[in-house]
């Protein structure tokens, strides 16, 4: 479905997944950092702070995060 003359097709499946509350979307840095929002790092960062998790204390998330792998964090 498009729903601006010439825009993107939005596939089905998307389109039932924001319907049902199941959407998520991830957006690069220049996004966040348009609008004041921590960059992927820092929202790691505030993810685990949040969640109790202590990085440092977790050998696989320590490594992931010395390698800046902080998707495979969250």
């Amino acid at each position: 479905m498009q729903y601006i003359p010439k825009g993107p097709d939005i596939p089905e499946e998307v389109e039932l997944a924001l319907g049902n509350d199941d959407l998520v979307l991830f957006c690069g840095a220049g996004i966040s950092a348009q609008n004041n929002l921590p960059l992927f790092e820092e929202l790691v960062e505030q993810v685990c702070k949040n969640l109790h998790i202590d990085i440092n204390k977790q050998p696989l998330l320590k490594e992931a995060w010395d390698k800046k792998n902080y998707d495979s964090i969250l």
